[in-house]
């Protein structure tokens, strides 16, 4: 099918390159978040969120992981090769006690508001683990003092 000239087929503006964001060497294949907020508390209602991932590596020896994040304070990371399928309280059950700690870097002033990730051992192409990241949201600056309470995203507001 052949458009007049000048006329666009999609979006982009003429005259205009598109622009594609670089390829995950990842994909997240399943995520869980588990919110437990603290309707009491007026400053600090969500310091107890854990993110389950299970992550497939499509590139070979992938080292890292590098997520994005913004206003959260992470706590720990960690892994388990019990992958995260299912409510079953059994495999939840599992896969917490077979966590293992990972090293973690949060603060990278090159990287700003990204989450590194070191994996315990390189993982080929194909090959899928289950990462569990302990956080608490709504970490920002404010007037020179780190505010705890969400701007967006879930935030819970007391009556």
């Amino acid at each position: 099918m052949s458009h007049p000239k000048g006329i666009s087929t999609g979006f982009e503006l003429p005259g205009t390159t598109p622009q594609y964001p670089p390829s995950s060497p990842f994909k997240i294949d399943y995520m869980c978040l588990v919110i437990q907020p603290d309707l009491i508390s007026k400053d600090k209602n969500l310091d107890n969120c854990t993110q389950y991932l299970n992550i497939t590596s499509k590139k070979q020896d992938l080292k890292e992981i590098e997520l994005d994040i913004a206003e959260i304070k992470v706590q720990s990371v960690s892994y388990s090769h019990t992958l995260y399928e299912t409510k079953d309280d059994k495999t939840i059950q599992q896969i917490c006690n077979s966590l293992r700690n990972l090293d973690y870097n949060d603060n990278d002033e090159k990287r700003p508001d990204k989450l590194i990730i070191k994996l315990p051992e390189v993982l080929e192409i194909g090959k899928t683990i289950c990462l569990a990241i302990k956080y608490s949201a709504g970490h920002y600056e404010q007037d020179r003092t780190i505010a705890k309470t969400p701007r967006s995203g879930f935030h819970f507001i007391r009556p």
